[in-house]
């Protein structure tokens, strides 16, 4: 720290610090252009005569932290779609157990929801 001051180098230390923090989360989809900011396809916006599930949804029920839905792939479940990303998801999904099948619905049920909300589509239907 040669001919610098000591607050200099802890600004600059920190302003790096700053710069990093901001850029892993671009990465990780907590940026601007992330999940929940509207960037990504919902059920709402495809076209394709069926009713959603929930129309908010937007990622796969099956590994929902790391993939956004595909419209042509998805099971009609209760007279409503739920769309997957792969068919090795759909197929998951379509071979659960009731109790899997409402573990993964239920995250369908959560998106679109503000934190703390509960209840949701289909949350009576539970047995």
């Amino acid at each position: 720290m040669r001919g610098i001051s000591k607050t200099r180098f802890a600004a600059m230390a920190a302003a790096m610090c700053l710069a990093l923090l901001v850029a892993g989360m671009s990465f990780s989809g907590c940026g601007p252009s992330g999940p929940g900011t509207g960037d990504h396809l919902r059920a709402k916006e495809i076209d394709d005569g069926a009713t959603p599930y929930n129309p908010e949804q937007w990622s796969c029920p099956v590994t929902p932290w790391m993939s956004e839905i595909d419209p042509d792939i998805y099971v009609d479940y209760e007279g409503k779609r739920v769309y997957f990303a792969s068919q090795k998801a759909k197929d998951k999904f379509q071979n659960a157990d009731e109790q899997q099948k409402n573990g993964f619905l239920a995250i369908v049920e959560q998106e679109g929801q503000a934190p703390g909300q509960g209840g949701g589509k289909g949350s009576e239907n539970k047995k």
